[in-house]
């Protein structure tokens, strides 16, 4: 009789556990204050259907991260495109979110094949690391992929600039028209964030300014530079704009392979 109690009250103990656990965190979630993403961009895609969860555990673990931590991660995800759709302590959350239930699948995968606790809290470790590393991965390969998308979009950008700006245009309207009818991508999504700054009240030369931290990109850097120092003396913006792109032009080329030396003659 004993024998069949004691398995029955450890079930009821657990389930009695887990239900208080799920409890206390409904608790917690209704608490959190809303997400405010008035001036955010949507989250990315492939994290919509765990949202939730992420701003939750971002929310939570917040004002524990240090600064330093968030200022390197946020700087990263600024120039990977990222800065406007979440921020640092949402990236940590997500490297936590994938990090722990990988690590506890393993870790209960190597326990029931072997009775040895050491193999499993190996596996479970780090498999865990390992799960928290693919989030940052992924973050380094979009970063890779948004400087090679500028490296090959700015020369197209200012040519356009220019040509808008020698029909007559402000700087103003030129960056309008580059949205309008530029191709799509981290510049004009850059270019627009830029336009909702102007737009919200900062000056043109500060929101061109973030602009360029943004993207952490040294030809645009130089390109902002020009265009304020044109702007602050009253110099002609039409030949500034055609040595940009000359100049940026000139960087991608040789920063590109050069086939030439090994085509066959």
């Amino acid at each position: 009789m004993l024998d069949q109690l004691i398995p029955l009250l450890a079930a009821g103990g657990i389930g009695l556990a887990v239900v208080l656990a799920l409890a206390a965190l409904r608790a917690v979630v209704t608490k959190l204050p809303p997400e405010g993403r008035s001036f955010m961009d949507p989250p990315p895609l492939l994290l919509r259907p765990i949202w939730a969860p992420i701003h939750w555990i971002s929310v939570l673990l917040g004002p524990l991260l240090p600064a330093w931590l968030l200022e390197l991660l946020g700087a990263r995800m600024r120039q990977a495109g990222l800065g406007h759709r979440m921020s640092a302590a949402q990236m940590v959350a997500l490297c936590l979110l994938v990090a722990f239930p990988l690590g506890s699948l393993a870790g209960a995968g190597v326990l029931s094949i072997t009775d040895r606790p050491s193999y499993a809290l190996s596996a479970l470790f780090g498999c865990g690391l390992f799960g928290g590393m693919l989030p940052m991965l992924w973050l380094r390969e979009r970063g890779a992929a948004t400087r090679k998308e500028i490296s090959r979009g700015l020369p197209f950008l200012i040519d356009l600039l220019t040509l808008c700006v020698e029909a007559g245009l402000n700087i103003q309207g030129a960056f309008q028209q580059a949205v309008l009818r530029g191709p799509s991508g981290i510049l004009r999504h850059e270019i627009q964030q830029m336009m909702r700054d102007v737009r919200a009240g900062k000056s043109r030369a500060a929101s061109m300014a973030d602009w360029a931290t943004r993207l952490g990109d040294p030809a645009v850097s130089r390109l902002v530079g020009a265009l304020t120092h044109a702007e602050a003396t009253g110099m002609n913006l039409g030949p500034v704009l055609r040595r940009q792109a000359d100049s940026s032009r000139a960087e991608r080329f040789h920063s590109a392979p050069n086939w030439r030396r090994s085509a066959p003659r």
